[in-house]
């Protein structure tokens, strides 16, 4: 997947933790700590490796489906 995202002139942040991904149309807002400075970036498109409770907090607006997300269990 890195591998296609990087031949479509995409990019990858690693060791970024995402704090908010924010819909302002017709693009997301992902705003992220790496290295200890706060950053944003404007895109297209968004691939989460978060999990599924953790990104719909970081989601605004916040789905509906906000509780249910909480509810959401993960093995090891």
């Amino acid at each position: 997947a890195a591998k296609k995202v990087r031949e479509n002139q995409g990019r990858i942040e690693m060791g970024a933790k995402v704090t908010k991904l924010a819909w302002r149309a017709p693009h997301w807002t992902v705003f992220y700590e790496q290295n200890g400075e706060q950053k944003e970036l404007a895109c297209e498109h968004v691939i989460s490796t978060m999990p599924m409770n953790l990104l719909c907090r970081a989601l605004d607006p916040q789905p509906k489906s906000l509780a249910l997300a909480g509810q959401l269990s993960y093995r090891d």
